[in-house]
């Protein structure tokens, strides 16, 4: 017999994460294509690449449930803060 899935709710964060991380990277390009500075621009890479990496995680972790574009899309933007949220979420299932 197939084990289904348990619903993993959506828990969103604080707006506030959205203004600094999405800030963050955004300016952090910003300033990378404006000042040529290299270590800028691997700071760019750096964190454009986690963000894809958590929420890769978040969609293997997702997959199945209704929410998953929401989580998907809260992780890609936020990061780490959707990853605690998630966790709390999945404790309560």
């Amino acid at each position: 017999m197939a084990k289904v899935k348990t619903e993993i709710e959506f828990k969103p964060v604080s707006k506030g994460w959205y203004v600094t991380n999405v800030g963050g990277i955004a300016i952090t390009g910003i300033l990378a294509l404006t000042t040529g500075l290299y270590w800028i621009a691997v700071l760019f890479v750096l964190a454009v690449a986690l963000h894809l990496g958590e929420a890769t995680y978040v969609a293997l972790v997702t997959r199945g449930s209704k929410s998953m574009m929401k989580w998907l899309g809260q992780t890609l933007a936020v990061g780490f803060p959707s990853l605690i949220a998630l966790r709390a979420a999945r404790k309560n299932t």
